[in-house]
């Protein structure tokens, strides 16, 4: 994976990958393979999720549901588009 070609795709608004609406085989085999209502629900963890609406149908079913993003601008339009609060936060890693 190329980290500056993606994001240079999110910084050009080129996201003809992305999905407005929530994934219809997500949708359609949820039942069969996601915790029943009232199970006791943990986490689910969405790698590399852009600004999927996934991450808020998924949050019917699990008490947690992370997802982890490379291009910030990203992370921010899902929060705005859904209406969310969040707080940024900056860490430093060091490899």
């Amino acid at each position: 994976m190329n980290k500056d070609f993606w994001l240079s795709k999110w910084k050009n608004n080129e996201i003809g990958f992305h999905q407005d609406n929530t994934n219809k085989y997500l949708i359609r085999y949820a039942d069969d393979f996601l915790p029943k209502k009232n199970a006791n629900k943990t986490h689910c963890f969405v790698p590399l999720c852009g600004k999927t609406s996934d991450l808020v149908f998924l949050s019917k079913y699990f008490n947690h549901v992370s997802g982890i993003e490379l291009a910030e601008k990203a992370v921010i339009e899902f929060f705005r588009e859904n209406q969310l609060k969040f707080k940024k936060k900056d860490h430093l890693y060091n490899s």
